[in-house]
């Protein structure tokens, strides 16, 4: 398992979670994921499209 999938829950444990906490907290580190990704995308393409 990856560790990735390790933190959800080993936080979930920790709080002592029901499911739909599992649920949220993946949720929000795929969304969390995405976003840097995309914001690093945009970064990288400025800065490639940006004159010298």
């Amino acid at each position: 398992m990856s560790a990735t999938a390790m933190f959800p829950l080993t936080v979930g444990m920790l709080a002592g979670a029901s499911p739909m906490l599992y649920l949220v907290i993946g949720v929000l580190v795929v969304v969390a994921a995405i976003g840097t990704a995309l914001v690093l995308t945009l970064l990288w393409e400025r800065r490639e499209a940006s004159p010298e």
